[in-house]
């Protein structure tokens, strides 16, 4: 009988229960999706903040070239150390030019034209009879010590007339039986073994010896002079 009569009551009640339940489940469930879309838009907002505009990136390119110029200090500095290494080059350039010209084996370089005409004294035979064998040649000499054959050997670049490179050297060389001088010039249009003078002086003498002795020939301005001295040396 109380059965039947709370019956209708506790179907009621279960049924509002069921009827808000889903209510509590929707609450649950849109609040996680309500907490994130803020933090979306947090974050949007915060981004916008951060995020340069067009204005501002076009402003940062023009001031770009201003952090580039330098000051009047330090454009002096750069144009001093430029030429600086500029002229350190240059001295480098000129130094190598001399010591090449002065070494490698050209007949107008000093040492080429030393060799040459070295070769050219020691077989000769008035030379080797008032000198000795074997005869050593070398360049300049300092206080009587012979500083040997790759050194320095005294030289004079000149020009003739007609603008032909002419070179005239001077060494020592030195026999048994003493010592002597050579003087020889050449220009660049000659053949090997040609020269305007070769010639041997001997120290304890002083005698000279012509070896080869054109300068008359080269004095002379018309070839038809040329023609003549040459019969009249023998050449």
């Amino acid at each position: 009988m109380l059965r039947a009569t709370f019956a209708p009551v506790v179907r009621a009640a279960q049924k509002s229960a069921l009827i808000q339940r889903p209510r509590s489940l929707q609450v649950a469930v849109y609040h996680p999706a309500k907490a994130s879309t803020r933090g979306l838009t947090s974050t949007r907002s915060r981004l916008s903040t951060e995020k340069p505009t067009a204005g501002s990136s076009i402003k940062d390119g023009q001031k770009t070239p201003d952090a580039l110029v330098l000051t009047p200090y330090e454009k002096v500095t750069a144009t001093a150390t430029g030429g600086f290494w500029l002229g350190l080059m240059g001295l480098g350039a000129i130094g190598v030019y001399f010591v090449a010209r002065e070494l490698l084996p050209n007949r107008m370089s000093p040492n080429g034209l030393y060799s040459e005409s070295l070769d050219i004294v020691s077989n000769n035979t008035d030379v080797v009879s008032r000198l000795g064998l074997p005869i050593h040649g070398y360049g300049h000499d300092h206080g009587g010590h012979r500083e040997g054959r790759r050194n320095r050997i005294e030289h004079v670049n000149l020009t003739a007339k007609d603008g032909t490179p002419r070179l005239r050297i001077k060494y020592n060389i030195k026999g048994p039986s003493g010592h002597a001088y050579v003087f020889a010039e050449a220009n660049k249009n000659m053949k090997k073994d040609e020269y305007a003078y070769l010639i041997v002086q001997v120290t304890k003498t002083g005698e000279l010896l012509k070896i080869f002795d054109n300068r008359q020939l080269l004095a002379a301005e018309t070839k038809e002079e040329q023609d003549a001295l040459r019969q009249l040396l023998g050449n």
